[in-house]
């Protein structure tokens, strides 16, 4: 998927990385707030999301607080696919119980969940 956007120089070596042929399973985005480390993932998801290449996918996200997790990626990701094109209904689908937002594009599934304590949610 081409992107109309223009994404930072770290954002796009973020991106290379991730999707390079010497199959790098872990990419480690270190920035202070605000240096767009969640833009650059929410790139990655949707190209995870809507390529065939990874059809049936399953993306794990984890952060230690659920609620900063769904404050920060999980509407980050909404508005950008929105803002490309990609319809929550249509394109994708969220099960908030399941925490999973699911692509009809390519049948993958993104799983989000926290790394604390369930009861500390």
């Amino acid at each position: 998927m081409q992107f109309d956007t223009i994404l930072t120089e770290k954002q796009q070596e973020t991106l290379n990385a991730f999707f390079s042929d010497k199959g790098k399973p872990w990419v480690l985005c270190v920035g202070g707030k605000g240096s767009a480390k969640t833009t650059a993932l929410v790139y990655i998801l949707i190209i995870l999301m809507t390529d065939e290449k990874y059809k049936e996918s399953k993306i794990l996200v984890a952060r230690e607080s659920l609620r900063d997790l769904k404050n920060t990626l999980i509407e980050e990701f909404f508005r950008i696919s929105n803002k490309l094109g990609l319809k929550l209904g249509f394109a994708y689908d969220e099960n908030k119980q399941l925490q999973r937002i699911y692509s009809y594009v390519n049948g993958s599934e993104i799983f989000y969940l926290s790394l604390s304590n369930k009861n500390e949610q």
